[in-house]
């Protein structure tokens, strides 16, 4: 890769929200490890950043590359290392990012989003017992013929703006509204929706009940399927990262649980 190329990547890189995102964080990692005064203070924080970032926690990057675990560890320690020793800039994350198979795999995971399928959600469930189907670019559900219940998922995205991203989460709920709805539809027999998010934090609760209602019922959740999405609010929310890394605080995980009747009545309109 001659000079041109490679600086060609390197603005590629700088210019992809995904990278920004990522970071993002790392700047702040370096802005709370270099407060810290003692060695057990600054052990802890990096300890506390390398559980969100294990490889397949790192960029969204596809659990079927992990084959290059081992070259993201060894770029980890660098980024870490120079964050802790304040030097840590955008500009040199992305050169050391430009020549690397990781620096393929950030480039290409940020040229996929999820996108709406050109079928409807009822011939793409057709026939299929069990499956996540994608909506549009930010609302996905899992699904399974043998339930009465589908979850509902808010995919992380790389669309700018809360008003862009609420519009797409009603356009994909009102979809599901309409599906359940629908007679002899492969959803006819589901009785209850649930969406587990660190979105439905306490934190959030004046935004969640304008949106869903005062009406609606949610749940903490403890178990340890929590975990997924603890490490994605820590990604995606610079405030739940910020009290991680400092604290050691998790982010807050709660569950919507609506009923079929609740749900259509609410978005299908």
């Amino acid at each position: 890769m001659n000079d041109k190329e490679q600086r060609g990547r390197i603005e590629t890189i700088l210019a992809n929200e995904i990278f920004k995102r990522l970071a993002g964080n790392f700047t702040l990692y370096q802005n709370i490890i270099t407060s810290k005064s003692s060695e057990d203070e600054k052990k802890i924080v990096r300890e506390r950043m390398e559980t969100i970032y294990a490889f397949q926690n790192a960029t969204g990057i596809a659990d079927s590359q992990l084959s290059h675990a081992e070259e993201w560890r060894r770029l980890l320690e660098k980024m870490l290392s120079e964050c802790e020793n304040g030097n840590f800039t955008e500009e040199r994350f992305a050169e050391n990012i430009a020549g690397s198979v990781i620096g393929e795999l950030l480039i290409k995971e940020a040229q996929i989003t999820r996108k709406s399928s050109n079928k409807p959600v009822d011939k793409i469930l057709d026939g299929v017992e069990t499956q996540s189907v994608t909506v549009n670019e930010v609302v996905f559900f899992n699904f399974n013929l043998n339930s009465n219940t589908i979850e509902i998922n808010i995919s992380p995205t790389t669309l700018k703006g809360s008003e862009t991203i609420i519009k797409k989460i009603m356009e994909g709920f009102g979809i599901i509204a309409k599906e359940l709805s629908k007679k002899g539809s492969s959803l006819e027999n589901v009785e209850q929706i649930k969406m587990t998010s660190w979105l439905l934090g306490p934190g959030f609760d004046d935004k969640i009940r304008a949106f869903f209602g005062n009406d609606i019922q949610l749940e903490d959740v403890t178990e340890d399927s929590a975990g997924d999405v603890k490490k994605i609010a820590l990604k995606y929310n610079r405030r739940s990262l910020e009290n991680f890394l400092n604290e050691g605080k998790e982010p807050e995980i709660r569950r919507l649980v609506m009923t079929k009747a609740d749900f259509i009545k609410k978005f299908g309109s």
